[in-house]
């Protein structure tokens, strides 16, 4: 068992920061939308439940959608029914889940309640 808790958290990265308590804090990409068993809401906002399943063999967090890194063998995550750019915005930011990359903001995330932007101007 400290083996496998060892090779968990050298493996695993992290998934997502959000505040968790009032506190900034991170979850780890190992249960990021996978669908454990009893797993419930961590951060204050919810955003590490935000998950879409675009596949029968694929759920990925809606931050992994369109942004050019194929998530899902099927690559139903990159297709161009939800990433061709008639429905993304010309503004790009830093997603709260992935690398850190300025991307192009989807139109439905615009003004939806959630702060899906580092900088919230998904919101503004």
């Amino acid at each position: 068992k400290q083996w496998y808790q060892r090779r968990v958290a050298i493996t695993a990265g992290v998934g997502l920061s959000c505040k968790i308590n009032g506190y900034l804090s991170t979850v780890s990409d190992s249960v990021l939308c996978k669908g454990l068993p009893g797993y419930t809401s961590l951060c204050d906002d919810a955003l590490d439940t935000q998950c879409i399943t675009r596949s029968p063999s694929c759920t990925v967090h809606k931050h992994a959608l369109c942004d050019g890194r194929q998530n899902c063998i099927d690559n139903s995550d990159e297709s161009e029914e939800i990433c061709h750019p008639l429905l993304l915005t010309e503004h790009k930011c830093q997603r709260k889940v992935g690398d850190g990359s300025n991307l192009s903001i989807p139109l439905t995330w615009l003004t939806d309640g959630v702060k899906d932007c580092e900088n919230g101007i998904d919101e503004e």
